[in-house]
């Protein structure tokens, strides 16, 4: 019978272990341990605190020729695979864990999920990484026919991949005195492993359906949504306390990557009360939204309705159907001319039509992707809060274009109409 393990890698964050133990007390198929970091101090000790905790210290990287840097626990998570293959080598598999993933089922249905997949290692995002990337120079000296990556936050690696990556990283020494100079986890750990011809696969791809859209290291999960309906049955990261999360939406917006957040903001506002939404997305974050647009509404609409059945539309510029398969509703504002593209495949996106509309998103918090997707695969992908983006008045709601998405299919059944003006 196989074995599994779990090695929850900890920093001492008691709230987070929880949070998370009790699931984990419940499995019959795979055992868990913690694992206290303790590399920064230099009189730590190695040692088991409880049956299921280890304290892995400074001591163990000095007994197993394992090179220190700063922020070894935070550059080097694969020395806790070692530390718990050398502690706890009786197990095939050792799911190695950041202490803030959520598994949203219980962890035997996760176990049955992965068990019959045999790759050495297993992780998200696993795939070549290009020479701007920045741990790639710490590799490709040593490795240059390709370098990989992949996130660590959740790593499945065979016993036979630990013992062979722990006696590469033995011999491994860094090439020159900066940060990057030493490779770390994900680097180490992608390209060691191939460049030894082991198997390897990206969760993501081999089980969308638990991983995908919720695991990433850009978009936070609220611990709220631990309990709503859309989480349920997926693996998420990183799942944050309300100053966490809020630290990482900040972050992201000062920095104008907004689009990273887009789906998970507005999953958000579906799904979680108004109490809640409060509590996680305060004023602060609709003035760095308004600030985007220095203050100012992206269109100014006077109160239209954009709803069916077709005598409503005359109050728009104009409509039309556009080779059967996509619907056009192009509106008019002092910021230049817009339309909405309403897809067959149940995608909308708001597109710029001239020179002025095309500056203004350009300069804006959207940045220069041309055009901005505003519904997929059923939900809305602006949260309600950024309509005052685009309406001033908020005459133009979101969710009066639902109607559309609900009609579509009826409509592309009908006359095959293409580019047709229906409205002047």
């Amino acid at each position: 019978m196989t074995r599994h393990c779990f090695i929850i890698r900890h920093a001492g964050q008691a709230e987070r272990l929880a949070l998370l133990l009790p699931q984990f007390r419940q499995s019959t198929t795979a055992d868990y341990y913690v694992f206290e970091e303790r590399f920064a101090d230099p009189h730590s000790l190695t040692q088991q605190l409880a049956p299921d905790h280890w304290r892995v210290g400074r001591d163990y990287l000095s007994d197993n020729q394992l090179y220190a840097v700063k922020h070894t626990g935070w550059q080097c998570g694969d020395y806790m695979a070692y530390a718990a293959r050398d502690l706890l080598p009786e197990y095939d598999y050792y799911w190695i864990m950041d202490d803030d993933i959520a598994i949203n089922m219980p962890v035997d249905l996760f176990i049955s999920h992965t068990s019959a997949l045999t790759q050495e290692c297993l992780a998200c995002e696993f795939a070549p990484r290009e020479a701007s990337w920045m741990w790639h120079a710490s590799m490709a000296n040593a490795y240059p026919a390709a370098v990989y990556g992949m996130l660590y936050c959740l790593v499945r690696l065979s016993g036979s991949a630990i013992d062979q990556m722990k006696a590469h990283r033995m011999t491994m020494q860094p090439q020159g005195a900066g940060r990057l100079d030493y490779p770390n986890d994900e680097a180490f750990t992608g390209t060691i492993l191939m460049h030894l011809g082991l198997s390897c696969a990206d969760l993501k791809k081999v089980l969308p359906e638990l991983f995908q859209p919720y695991f990433t290291l850009t978009r936070p999960i609220l611990l709220d949504e631990l309990s709503a309906e859309h989480t349920q049955g997926k693996v998420m990261h990183p799942v944050c306390d309300t100053t966490r999360c809020w630290q990482k939406i900040a972050t992201r917006v000062k920095q104008k990557q907004f689009s990273s957040l887009q789906d998970r903001l507005y999953t958000c506002f579906l799904y979680l009360p108004e109490t809640v939404l409060n509590q996680y997305y305060d004023q602060r974050f609709s003035e760095l939204l308004s600030q985007a647009f220095e203050g100012q509404p992206l269109i100014k609409f006077s109160d239209i309705s954009l709803d069916f059945p077709v005598q409503n539309f005359p109050t728009l510029l104009r409509y039309w159907f556009y080779r059967s398969y996509i619907l056009v509703v192009e509106l008019e504002s002092e910021w230049g001319r817009y339309a909405i593209d309403i897809q067959a495949d149940h995608k909308i996106f708001i597109v710029p039509r001239n020179k002025k509309a095309k500056q203004r998103l350009k300069q804006s918090i959207f940045g220069e992707e041309g055009k901005q997707q505003l519904y997929r695969q059923g939900q809305w992908l602006l949260p309600q809060l950024t309509t005052v983006l685009f309406c001033e008045k908020q005459g133009l709601r979101l969710t009066k274009l639902s109607t559309l998405i609900s009609k579509i299919d009826t409509l592309i059944t009908g006359e095959n109409v293409e580019d047709t003006e229906c409205v002047g």
